[in-house]
């Protein structure tokens, strides 16, 4: 491996370094290939993808509890390719004025 002199420019250096080691030289006045998508962005992308998928998660959920309070059955969706299911039982008080006062979560056993 040839080593590059440093006076050249970062884009020629890459130029250089890159044909020293693979045969055919670059034609090309332009290397991309550092440009490439590398270890960080594939991280950052996965990172970016979890966010997404927590932030429809937790839609999702709300929606399903909350259908599930309002007629007591279970609600369910399909998230990707995984089926989310919720069914809430709940003895729901009322006070005088039709406002809820307490609530108390039936368990099945």
């Amino acid at each position: 491996m040839t080593s590059t002199p440093p006076s050249l420019p970062v884009g020629r250096a890459a130029r250089a370094r890159y044909n020293a080691e693979h045969p055919p030289p670059l034609t090309s006045a332009t290397y991309t290939g550092d440009l490439l998508p590398g270890r960080d962005d594939d991280l950052r992308w996965r990172a970016e993808a979890a966010a997404r998928t927590e932030r429809r998660l937790r839609a999702v959920a709300h929606d399903l509890v909350r259908e599930s309070l309002l007629d007591g059955r279970e609600h369910a969706s399909i998230l990707d390719d995984a089926a989310l299911g919720i069914q809430v039982l709940a003895d729901l008080v009322l006070g005088s004025m039709g406002h809820l006062v307490g609530a108390s979560a039936c368990h099945k056993t």
